[in-house]
């Protein structure tokens, strides 16, 4: 069983909208899950998981991992298959 240390970010309006969790170990490489939510574009939860050494950058993770998500077009299916 492992120690975790758990830490979260709330909004302007004081709601969580990041939870992390890393392993409570001593080195750099410990694994740290990183989950937040799209809302209000889109109502989807997101889990990044990185190493603990880049737990300082955790914003600059989720505004990257929002953008390519966000990037992504619906198609039409029936273009496809053509």
């Amino acid at each position: 069983m492992f120690d975790y240390n758990i830490y979260y970010h709330k909004d302007a309006t004081g709601r969580v909208d990041t939870y992390i969790k890393c392993i409570n170990a001593s080195h750099e490489t410990a694994p740290c899950e990183q989950v937040f939510n799209l809302f209000p574009k889109i109502a989807a939860d997101v889990s990044v998981t990185y190493r603990r050494g880049l737990l300082k950058d955790w914003r600059e993770i989720q505004s990257s991992v929002s953008k390519v998500i966000f990037g992504f077009k619906k198609t039409n299916t029936q273009d496809q298959r053509n």
